[in-house]
């Protein structure tokens, strides 16, 4: 028996294209122009994959994804969207699809998908945190930005270390704070620490505390930074700044979840989530002896690189309609010629 595929999209070309390339590739493909008839086509008969529009006539795929979530618990979604912003990413991967394309897409990278879900069916579902839009919300339309916002959805819904990497100025902070802000830590603190504008001498104490008496002039005990962030996260922004033994004693840290403040004699337990950034390649550092590898190696579990705004200037126009939205929403559209000036 042939693989069987649905495709859920109110566009004609779309689902002509996507059930052509499926049938080439031995699967047999049947076509809904909306969430309801997809459902009902579902229903009578599980397929291996399914591919859903997010815009639909009636229920919307996001809204069709968490019934079929409920319904066919394993059955693997991929979700089609033209509108790829970070809280879509987010609703997507993290409400249980299996992936998400970016329209327009490359029919090959959509025939891959088909055949990784029939390999790897049921993969989990993870409840979807607070998506709401914020003021320091990520936008961008270029296929860079939409990796960034795919690779934050994955890297939200786990609750490991990621390292942001990129030049000054890129934006690495807001993408700290979109990872906080959708994975299960949200209601916990965000703690940034910029290393780079703390003195040498008083990192140690600033992340781990300190005990009273512990040095000259610790009259009291002092909770780190770390012990601070318990139930949420801390931004380690510039983390190549750490000095090298408190790069031991952090390394520490992360493998035993214990905190050593200056000075005591007893670690407490905390769970928090460590993001770090950089501008610097921390490899070439390891390699110079600034950095310990051992450090790097459990920072870097999952890496988001943040290109600069000359690298993906088809950003431009969006971004400048953000801002005028967000600062001046009276203002008059900007005319093309000026946006051609920005380009350039």
């Amino acid at each position: 028996m042939n693989p069987f595929a649905v495709i859920v999209d109110d566009e004609e070309a779309v689902c002509w294209s996507l059930a052509r390339a499926l049938r080439t590739e031995g699967f047999d493909a049947e076509i809904a122009s909306s969430a309801e008839a997809g459902l009902k086509l579902i229903s009578a008969q599980t397929p291996d994959v399914v591919f859903l529009d997010v815009r639909l006539p009636g229920i919307d795929g996001i809204t069709a994804l968490a019934r079929l979530r409920e319904s066919h618990p394993g059955l693997p979604v991929v979700v089609m969207t033209a509108y790829g912003d970070l809280a879509t990413a987010v609703g997507a991967v993290q409400g249980g699809a299996f992936d998400y394309l970016t329209k327009p897409f490359d029919l090959g990278r959509a025939i891959q998908l088909a055949g990784l879900a029939r390999q790897r069916p049921g993969k989990r579902a993870n409840p979807t945190p607070d998506a709401s839009p914020a003021d320091d919300e990520m936008v961008g339309d270029s296929p860079v930005m939409q990796q960034v916002f795919r690779s934050i959805a994955l890297a939200a819904a786990e609750p490991v270390c990621v390292l942001v990497t990129g030049e000054s100025g890129t934006g690495k902070e807001l993408v700290a704070r979109a990872l906080h802000r959708h994975s299960r830590r949200s209601a916990g603190p965000f703690l940034p620490v910029h290393a780079a504008a703390l003195s040498p001498s008083l990192v140690e104490s600033e992340l781990f505390g300190h005990a009273r008496g512990a040095f000259t002039g610790a009259d009291a005990a002092r909770t780190g930074l770390l012990a601070l962030a318990h139930g949420g996260t801390i931004f380690l922004d510039e983390v190549a700044e750490i000095p090298p033994s408190v790069q031991v004693k952090l390394l520490r840290a992360l493998e035993s979840g214990e905190v050593l403040p200056v000075g005591a004699d007893t670690p407490t337990r905390h769970d928090f989530r460590i993001i770090a950034a950089t501008n610097r390649d921390l490899a070439r550092l390891v390699d110079e002896g600034k950095f310990r590898e051992d450090l790097l190696f459990r920072l870097n579990v999952f890496r988001i690189h943040l290109p600069p705004l000359r690298d993906r200037i088809d950003d431009i126009p969006t971004l400048v309609a953000y801002f005028l939205r967000r600062f001046a929403p009276d203002s008059p559209t900007v005319p093309a010629e000026t946006i051609r000036h920005l380009q350039q």
